[in-house]
């Protein structure tokens, strides 16, 4: 690989980054519970039912954590020990 092939590896790795924290989605709060998730100690109220906007990676943290809040509820065996 030479330095120009290098270099186009890197902007568009960059370029997929910058995009990802720049992309603005929804996040609904599918539960019928209040939602409380946490970036980086921040916390990020949403009231169930509640749809509001949020950076792409944040929604998908805050989604992943959702699920994972919804299963513990319902006792579901979702594959991790608690």
């Amino acid at each position: 690989m030479d330095r120009a092939e290098h270099l186009i590896i890197i902007y568009n790795f960059n370029q997929k980054i910058m995009e990802n924290e720049l992309t603005v989605v929804c996040f609904t709060n599918i539960n019928d519970k209040d939602f409380v998730g946490q970036w980086d100690g921040v916390p990020y109220p949403i009231k169930a039912g509640e749809t509001k906007q949020f950076p792409k990676f944040l929604a998908e943290h805050l989604a992943k954590h959702l699920v994972d809040r919804i299963l513990i509820d319902k006792n579901e065996d979702y594959g991790n020990e608690l």
